[in-house]
């Protein structure tokens, strides 16, 4: 069924008071009429309703409901949540299984063109409730057939690209194509993600929906709403959307999971789509709940079940690199081919994405040097090479947009910018009654690489996306048209649904005979160029007597086009003549009767024919010289003529001015001395200003010296200053480490008492030596850092946190005012006799859970002294690890810079919520 006989089967069903699901992908059970029972291991959507009253004589009539998307039916979801107190219509009851099905056979064939052969077992479903109407589903089966019409992995990519692309008008500069790693299996994972506006409720379910599509711009290339759906099954099993936007002043994010396991492996025979929404406008995340909480629990459950990411925290990790608006997509449980192999091949080429049942063709079998350089050329390359692919895939280069695939951005290239003798033609297509009349352009001419690769077709692009690549008009067989490419955009016929071929119209006919046409044109007016004789080539069709057999290289048939090069004329009428008969003159007989010829006589044509042809290049090329020598005369004249109109005014312009000022002309003395005062004024600030150009110069200010100063060892140095606004008033302080394990706020902006340094003042000081045991050993700061840990809020000044790391890896958080928050001291999850080698703090207002300010985090690396402070016991365990240490050196880039000093890699990081100091989840790595 076609999406348009669906949104008219929609539109005929509507009638007031009927409650119409968004499509068949986003259903939603009524939050007054359903509750969730997650008793043995199932979740059960059961219904709340009273019970069925009893049948009336006259049955309703059934009519079809058809779960299809349309502008009034999405108009305000997601915009506020629905009110629990609000009278529901009834809705039908519904269990969904989420228990796996045991079958005797394998639901899950990682096969894409096996993946829609499983068994479907029988299904009931209750009666309906009085007045409810039935409605179609779509079974899950229907996400694998409808994603059958991609053939090529490589158009499903290009789809997801083109919606990429269409975000450009809201503002997306990049989108990224990348393989990621799933940690639950460690699977290949496909990830497309943009910075383009994004998604919110309302839209990511339209973007799940079936048919649905708000792409009405002509410069938009989405247009039938069914891209996401069929690229996106294409290319794996399951997928995951996350998207944050912005709209209305209010930036949500959310999630959808469209999962083809778990609808297999369930036993569903609808398509449940579960989804989750966050209202992020303010200091953290919070769900938007549009039935109850227990609806939007079980989304969840689904979600982290059956998607990468097991937790909510993880879930929301994923959110970190979008930014403030932008959509990520993660297709996981990638399609394996027959052999068992992955489809999309990650390991050929670091920067690259290949289809390795294509990639490996061309290895099978024990190639030619002329079809090593056919494989060579960019037309077979974008069979396999998704980089050579993308790079012919849109015709006009992007200004402010790239495309990254695999971490390098991908260099677009048109094949129309290296054609030889090209040439444009245009072609204005009859559209029919009533159409607006448009013009095509056509960019024809021999690829550079011709005559040594024979490449030909045509590349027909359509709003801007490649459609057929290289698609060949002439005959099998025939070398006419050979290294022929031609480009052309036509926007006035519709793409397949695929967006691989074109509908075949009668428009599309028409354009492929124009194309034939257009390119037996150029044939028969550019082939001499590349060494060809042209089809109207009037020579004369000779044949020997009877006895001897017809010449090499000349065509027997009278009136057949003749597509020979001209070069091998004389060789094959040398060859021919050579028949045993060395230094005779054979009598050729032409085959119109007129007379024996010699062949003297017909090579004397042939010279006189190459003169005549030279001597027309050589008119040619006198000519180009001639117009190009006249177009730079007539460029001269131009700017002669704007120069004099430019004087012409200026004078007319003076002459309006000269009685507005009076007698004073500019020939008067007085005129030219407030002139000449003028110009020496000008010259001495000109003068003035280049001599004094980037200068600049150092006071003294302020000074703060420690009287432990200067250090003695490198482990006794402490941490830089800071410069930063602590408590928010617009004005900086310096924030200083002394020695005697203090932290100190000094105030830049000390009066100066004479001329030199002044002291310092010091605003504020903290200890940071425990407060019960005043012990300096361990105490000393080695790290520091300040940031602001609260979200921004109107009319409120934004006051900084102190986080400092001590010797003893003590962690504690000051505010602005140096009052202790927190501390946590690490020691004991590094090994003994370790110290600080690397530290690093970092300070941010985001938060991992509900209810925290900010998030602080930091990391360390430590090494260890092998004989310093150790017993036989541990001398011996370290000697082990030095061995180890050893046999691993030979492939580290980096040697240790201390001899004595064996770096164990020992990494750890943890992170804290901002205000409270609670860990909200820390890693180490030895």
């Amino acid at each position: 069924m076609s999406p348009s006989t669906l949104h008219w089967l929609y539109r005929s069903l509507r009638a007031p008071g009927l409650s119409l699901s968004l499509s068949c992908l986003d259903w939603q059970p009524s939050p007054a009429s359903f509750k969730l029972d997650c008793s043995r291991n199932q979740v059960t959507l059961r219904s709340k309703t009273p019970k069925m009253p009893p049948k009336v004589e006259k049955e309703p009539a059934k009519v079809i409901e058809v779960d299809i998307s349309d502008d009034e039916a999405n108009d305000g979801v997601g915009a506020t949540p629905t009110n629990n107190n609000k009278k529901t219509t009834s809705q039908q009851q519904s269990s969904v299984a989420l228990t796996p099905v045991s079958s005797n056979k394998n639901l899950v064939s990682q096969s894409f063109w096996k993946a829609g052969a499983y068994d479907v077992g029988p299904t009931t479903r209750p009666p309906l409730d009085h007045g409810q109407l039935e409605h179609a589903r779509v079974h899950p089966k229907f996400l694998h057939s409808n994603a059958t019409s991609h053939k090529w992995a490589f158009g499903a990519i290009a789809e997801l690209l083109d919606n990429a692309v269409d975000e450009i008008h809201n503002g997306a500069t990049f989108v990224k194509v990348d393989k990621i790693d799933i940690m639950k299996d460690n699977s290949p994972a496909l990830l497309f993600q943009d910075d383009g506006g994004g998604m919110d409720p309302a839209r990511i379910r339209k973007c799940m929906s079936l048919g649905y599509s708000s792409k009405k711009s002509n410069t938009t290339i989405g247009q039938y709403g069914n891209g996401f759906k069929t690229s996106t099954m294409r290319l794996g099993a399951d997928v995951i959307v996350l998207s944050r936007a912005t709209s209305a002043s209010r930036a949500t994010q959310s999630v959808g999971l469209l999962s083809y396991t778990f609808l297999r492996r369930t036993g569903q025979d609808d398509v449940i789509v579960p989804m989750i929404d966050f209202d992020v406008s303010g200091n953290w995340a919070e769900p938007i709940i549009y039935g109850s909480q227990d609806d939007w629990s079980a989304n969840l459950k689904i979600i982290l079940e059956w998607s990468p990411f097991p937790s909510k925290e993880e879930l929301m990790l994923q959110f970190e690199d979008i930014g403030p608006h932008g959509t990520k997509i993660i297709i996981y449980n990638l399609w394996l081919n027959d052999e068992g192999i992955y489809e999309l091949s990650f390991d050929d080429d670091d920067e690259d994405i290949r289809l390795r049942d294509e990639a490996c063709r061309g290895s099978l079998t024990k190639l030619n040097k002329k079809a090593v350089e056919l494989q060579s050329h960019i037309s077979y390359r974008i069979r396999y090479s998704l980089r050579d692919y993308v790079s012919i895939l849109y015709l006009r280069k992007f200004k402010n947009f790239s495309i990254v695939l695999r971490g390098k951005p991908v260099q677009q290239f048109n094949i129309a910018d290296e054609l030889q003798h090209s040439n444009v033609v245009s072609y204005k297509p009859q559209l029919g009654m009533g159409a607006k009349e448009v013009t095509v352009e056509t960019t024809i001419g021999f690829a550079k690489e011709f005559p040594s690769i024979p490449v030909c077709g045509f590349n027909v692009y359509h709003k801007n996306r490649l459609i057929r690549p290289f698609w060949k008009v002439s005959a099998d067989g025939s070398s006419k048209g050979s290294g022929v490419i031609g480009v052309l955009e036509a926007n006035f016929i519709e793409p397949a649904h695929d967006k691989q071929d074109f509908e075949r119209s009668s428009l599309f006919i028409r354009l492929e005979a124009r194309l034939k046409q257009i390119l037996n044109d150029y044939w028969k007016g550019h082939c001499h160029l590349m060494g060809y004789q042209p089809p109207n080539f009037r020579s004369h069709h000779v044949q020997k007597e009877p006895l001897v057999q017809p010449l090499i290289g000349l065509s027997a048939n009278v009136g057949q086009e003749v597509v020979q090069p001209i070069v091998s004329l004389p060789a094959n009428i040398g060859q021919g003549l050579s028949n045993g008969h060395t230094g005779s003159h054979d009598q050729l007989v032409s085959t119109d009767g007129s007379g024996p010829i010699s062949v003297d006589q017909i090579c004397e044509e042939n010279i006189e024919l190459f003169m005549r042809c030279e001597e027309h290049m050589q008119k040619e090329n006198e000519l180009k010289q001639t117009i190009e020598g006249l177009e730079k005369e007539l460029k001269e004249a131009k700017m002669k003529r704007d120069q004099l109109s430019l004087y012409l005014e200026t004078r007319k312009k003076q002459k309006i001015v000269e009685p507005q000022t009076g007698n004073l002309s500019p020939e008067s003395p007085s005129m030219r001395k407030r002139d000449l005062a003028i110009l020496m004024l000008a010259s001495f600030a000109i003068f003035f200003s280049l001599q004094h150009e980037g200068d600049f110069s150092f006071r003294e200010a302020w000074v703060h010296l420690s009287d432990e100063y200067p250090i003695k060892f490198e482990s006794e140095r402490l941490p830089p200053p800071i410069v930063t606004d602590l408590n928010g008033d617009g004005k900086k302080e310096v924030l200083v480490a002394t020695p005697d394990a203090k932290i100190q706020v000094l105030e830049p902006h000390s009066r100066r008492v004479d001329e030199g340094f002044s002291d310092a003042r010091v605003l504020a000081e903290v200890s940071l030596l425990p407060e019960k045991v005043r012990i300096a050993s361990g105490r000393r700061a080695v790290a520091m850092a300040a940031g602001v840990v609260d979200r921004e809020r109107p009319g409120q000044k934004l006051k900084q946190v102190l986080v400092v790391v001590t010797a003893d890896w003590s962690v504690m958080c000051f505010d602005h005012n140096l009052k202790k928050l927190w501390e946590h001291n690490l020691q004991n999850d590094f090994p003994h006799s370790t110290h600080h080698r690397e530290i690093a703090i970092s300070i941010s207002s985001y938060t991992l859970r509900h209810g925290d300010a900010g998030l602080v985090i930091v990391g360390g690396r430590m090494e260890l002294q092998p004989h310093i402070f150790m017993d036989p016991f541990e001398e011996i365990g370290m000697a082990e690890k030095i061995a180890e240490q050893h046999r691993r050196s030979a492939t580290e880039k980096e040697a240790p810079e201390n001899a004595g000093t064996v770096d164990l890699r020992h990494f750890a990081f943890y992170a804290y919520a901002g205000r409270s100091g609670i860990l909200r989840w820390d890693r180490k790595n030895e």
